[in-house]
């Protein structure tokens, strides 16, 4: 392979590379940005179910949430509420480790999960207390657990790279062969004259000469190859002058012996 096809297809591959991964940042940073709108959304919800339940006593905890969450679950569309923990009962080992944060905290946390061969899922503890704010005898009384389908970011997500596939493509090819051509031009055939000059010195022809033309390593290389065929055909017309004022000093000299 030639060197302009050649550089043009590594120079592309790399330009691919680079533009591969700053799609892949833009999905990434889109995926982040819906998560984090999730995450608004859920302690939006969050705040309003606490501020609908709350004062909350332990002891009513385990009457009263069954029938709250079935009210709730009928008016929060995409989101489905769940009462992970009240009193004695503990929660499962998928929302301990919520609960444990939550309960350090002291307030809602959520986490968006990617459990293997399943949809996205966003989950969310939330503690309930049995007291207003700043009250003396507050305290947790229970944890509500918020799920959410999150399977619609990875869709969105998915829809948005191949939506900017195409440009990538075009993008890729556009910028092969407009390097390409550049590299013809700019590069590749300077060299072949160059190089068609070179032949022709090599079959006896001192006349070629190469037009610089350009102020870079290529028209630098034209310039001395112009500098050496002038040196060339300086020496080959001195040795012809030598040649000829010997053999007529020769002629001389048997003209003079006879």
């Amino acid at each position: 392979m030639k060197l302009g096809p050649r550089v043009a297809i590594v120079t592309t591959l790399l330009m691919a590379a680079a533009l591969a991964c700053a799609i892949w940042a833009v999905l990434a940073v889109l995926r982040a940005d819906q998560v984090s709108r999730l995450d608004v959304q859920a302690h939006a919800m969050a705040d309003a179910l606490a501020a609908g339940i709350e004062p909350l006593a332990p002891k009513e905890a385990g009457t009263l949430l069954p029938a709250r969450v079935a009210s709730a679950n009928a008016r929060l569309g995409q989101f489905r509420l769940e009462t992970i923990a009240w009193g004695t009962q503990r929660p499962n080992n998928f929302w301990s480790g919520l609960v444990d944060r939550a309960s350090k905290l002291d307030a809602p946390v959520g986490q968006l999960f990617e459990p293997a061969g399943m949809p996205l899922f966003y989950a969310m503890a939330i503690p309930l207390h049995s007291a207003e704010p700043g009250a003396p005898d507050r305290q947790t009384s229970a944890f509500l657990g918020l799920v959410c389908d999150s399977s619609f970011i990875a869709a969105e997500v998915m829809g948005t790279g191949w939506r900017l596939l195409p440009f990538l493509v075009i993008g890729i090819l556009a910028f092969g062969i407009l390097l390409y051509l550049t590299l013809r031009r700019r590069v590749v055939n300077p060299l072949r004259r160059l190089i068609e000059a070179i032949d022709a010195v090599a079959q006896g022809d001192l006349t070629r000469a190469v037009l610089p033309g350009r102020d870079d390593e290529i028209g630098s290389l034209a310039g001395r190859f112009n500098n050496m065929m002038d040196s060339l055909r300086v020496a080959r017309e001195k040795e012809a002058r030598a040649t000829a004022a010997r053999q007529t000093m020769e002629m001389h000299l048997r003209r003079a012996e006879k």
